[in-house]
């Protein structure tokens, strides 16, 4: 287990999340060479989603669902996703009391665990379902694991693994996107780890080669890791080459 990480990092983290969801929802889709004419400097209201200055998005309001159930001494996949549809049906955890954007996966997901699907089995599986729906969620789980569950020696353990995947998959259950998820968890962990001894890049770079280690050496997931590798579907995951 991690030492305690300090509160502020904990709020800062969050705060951070929020703003920057914040400050990325006028802009939704619109492309690269539309914001280098017309750069986010400031909070903006209305664009993309129609909503006053300060509103975040999906991300950051499934990030606050998910940890409202971390804070319960015990709690479960049910819980979790109960919360995710008290934020789609009931605008829970908007800064307006309005859900305004919901992921086709995320929504199809979300109508299964309502028709009595087990969250376990709710998420699609498909590769064509993927998308950052679960990534972007991700943060309270990267504190918890960091707490309760980080080896000294940075090992991942089956346990944590399979938390990380299980959480990605209550809408999110192709292999891709649960791998995602591990890798956003321990860079993560890294620069909480690692923040005042090393520089940003290095540790980023040391989490992905670990991280990359792991797979490579871990029987259950090295025939998909080469089949993603195979279909160049972990570029944007790995800086090494194998």
């Amino acid at each position: 287990m991690a030492s305690l990480i300090n509160k502020d990092k904990f709020y800062a983290s969050f705060y951070g999340l929020a703003i920057g969801d914040a400050l990325g929802v006028p802009v939704e889709f619109m492309t690269r060479e539309e914001l280098s004419l017309n750069p986010v400097t400031d909070m903006r209201e209305s664009g993309s989603h129609l909503q006053p200055k300060g509103t975040w998005s999906d991300d950051t309001s499934m990030s606050l669902a998910t940890l409202s159930v971390f804070s319960q001494k015990h709690f479960s996949y049910h819980q979790i996703c109960d919360e995710f549809v008290n934020w789609y049906q009931c605008a829970k955890f908007t800064p307006h009391n309005e859900t305004f954007d919901i992921g086709d996966t995320t929504r199809q997901a979300l109508h299964r665990y309502l028709t009595g699907t087990p969250p376990l089995e709710c998420g699609l599986n498909e590769e064509s379902s993927n998308g950052n729906g679960s990534l972007m969620r991700m943060l309270p789980v990267l504190h918890f694991i960091y707490l309760e569950y980080w080896e000294n020696n940075d090992r991942i353990m089956p346990f944590a693994r399979e938390f990380i995947y299980n959480l990605s998959a209550l809408t999110h259950a192709h292999e891709l996107s649960k791998m995602a998820c591990l890798y956003y968890v321990y860079i993560g962990g890294y620069i909480l780890k690692y923040a005042d001894t090393m520089i940003l890049p290095e540790i980023i770079e040391k989490a992905i080669r670990d991280i990359d280690q792991y797979y490579h050496q871990n029987y259950e997931d090295i025939i998909i890791y080469k089949y993603m590798q195979s279909k160049n579907l972990l570029t944007s995951l790995s800086l090494t080459k194998n």
